[in-house]
């Protein structure tokens, strides 16, 4: 898809590596629209049928990336899945190398979405929280707490069971995201 910008008056363009000055009134620059796509952390996700309904709806083809171990058995013709190796964290390392600005990733964990928000990225969990730089930080440190508590014997709670209301509030939040 291609976007047309008309200019009047001075205007300095970037046009490659060479600065050029143009003057002039109806100059046309073709500029390519970056296509935004989801990466889905796919290991563990509950919200596959509603990132594939949003991803028909938006035209976006999504990135389901899992591991040999966790394989879906689902496979949908509008939908790229990418099969990495069972080591711990390599899907999260194909997400973190592939994901860009304005990327959507949808994962429960804090880790990768710690380093897709560094990258400019929009995090969602499949429960439709927003992760952002600001609360970050903070989902981090609760988890390294649980970790120390579980490690001295204590005992922590898992997340709740996924609900339909659960799965009605991400689509909505995915919707907006590409609404805007």
């Amino acid at each position: 898809m291609e976007k047309i910008k008309n200019v009047c008056a001075r205007s300095t363009f970037f046009l490659g590596r060479k600065k050029e000055f143009v003057r002039g009134c109806r100059i046309i620059v073709l500029m390519q629209s970056i296509e935004r796509k989801i990466f889905v952390d796919a290991d563990s996700c509950p919200v596959r049928k509603e990132v594939l309904l949003v991803s028909r709806e938006f035209d976006v083809v999504p990135v389901f990336v899992s591991s040999y171990a966790h394989v879906p058995n689902m496979k949908e013709e509008r939908s790229n899945y990418v099969i990495v190796d069972k080591e711990k964290e390599a899907v999260d390392l194909y997400i973190a190398n592939h994901v860009r600005a304005n990327d959507i990733v949808i994962t429960n964990d804090y880790a990768l979405a710690f380093l897709a928000l560094m990258k400019k990225a929009i995090v969602l969990s499949p429960r439709g929280k927003n992760m952002t730089e600001s609360n970050i930080r903070f989902l981090l440190d609760v988890r390294h707490d649980q970790r120390k508590l579980r490690r001295s014997g204590g005992r922590t709670k898992g997340p709740k069971a996924m609900k339909k209301e659960d799965r009605v509030h991400f689509y909505q939040k995915l919707r907006k995201l590409f609404m805007t």
